[in-house]
C-alpha cells in the first residue's frame, strides 16, 4: 500500500501551538537550516523538546490539540497512539507524527559526532532565537551540520555542502 503524502507543512502553526502550551523546544533539521538561510526544501518540522516531565506533559497536550498520529513506514494511514508522558518513554529516540499542520518529527536525542547524541541542554546553549512572528529557538548552524554529518543519511549528506557554504558566508 502506498503511504499517504504528508499534509502541507504549516510549521508556523505548529510552533504557535507549541508556544501556546509553553513547550520548551529547539527547532532542528531542515526547517532550522531553512530559517538560517539555506536554500533547501523540507517537508516536515523537526524539534528536540526539553525532557523534563512537565515539559513532556505540555508537549503531549500540544500534540493532542494538533491531532497528532504516529507515522509508520509502509503503513498507509497514521496510527492513533496515546499522547502522554509515557509515549516519550516508549519512543526514547524519535517520534514521527502527522498533525493537522503537517509532519512533525520529535527527536529527543539527535545524532551528534562520534556516535553520540545531542541533548536539549546542549542544543539550547548555542541556539539562535528568532521570531516568525512566533518566537522560536533554532539549533545553531554548526549543530545542524554536525548532526547531519553524524546521521550520514544520503539526504543529510547531500545538503551538507549547502549548509557549510552558508556557514562560511555568515562567519
Amino acid at each position: 500500500m502506498p503511504e499517504v503524502p504528508p499534509a502541507e507543512l504549516d510549521a508556523e502553526a505548529m510552533i504557535a501551538v507549541l508556544n501556546r502550551h509553553g513547550v520548551a523546544f529547539i527547532v532542528i533539521g531542515g526547517y532550522a537550516a531553512l530559517l538560517h538561510g539555506a536554500s533547501t526544501v523540507t517537508i516536515d518540522l523537526d524539534i528536540t523538546p526539553s525532557p523534563s516531565p512537565e515539559n513532556l506533559d505540555r508537549l503531549a497536550d500540544a500534540l493532542r490539540e494538533m491531532g497528532a498520529k504516529l507515522r509508520v513506514s509502509g503503513v498507509e494511514e497514521p496510527l492513533r497512539i496515546p499522547l502522554d508522558r509515557r509515549t516519550f518513554e516508549q519512543f526514547p529516540s524519535f517520534l514521527n507524527l502527522r498533525t493537522h499542520h503537517g509532519d512533525l518529527d520529535i527527536s529527543l536525542r539527535p545524532s551528534a559526532p562520534n556516535g553520540k547524541t545531542f541533548d536539549y541542554e546542549t542544543l539550547a546553549r548555542s541556539a539562535v532565537r528568532i521570531s516568525l512572528p512566533e518566537p522560536v529557538a533554532l539549533a545553531s548552524l554548526d549543530d545542524i551540520i554536525s548532526s547531519k554529518r553524524a546521521a550520514a543519511r544520503p539526504k543529510d549528506l547531500a545538503v551538507l555542502p549547502i549548509l557549510e557554504e552558508l556557514r562560511d558566508q555568515v562567519s
